[in-house]
């Protein structure tokens, strides 16, 4: 996979339904529902993305979802 980040398989739902926004410089965003949540409140902040990730992507994707 040349474009891909790996997400635990809940926190990949929250990414799929827009839930979970992750911006081009890693930061995290959750959505109000998904804050309300105790599951997520250790999230950090902001990941590491990659080089070989395409930033432009996520930034696309945040505008769309």
């Amino acid at each position: 996979m040349s474009n891909g980040i790996c997400l635990r398989t809940d926190i990949h739902r929250l990414f799929d339904t827009g839930h979970l926004k992750i911006r081009s410089d890693g930061e995290l965003s959750l959505s109000k529902k998904a804050m309300r949540s105790e599951n997520y409140g250790d999230l950090p902040e902001q990941i590491y993305i990659p080089d070989f990730i395409n930033k432009e992507f996520l930034e696309w994707r945040n505008s769309y979802l």
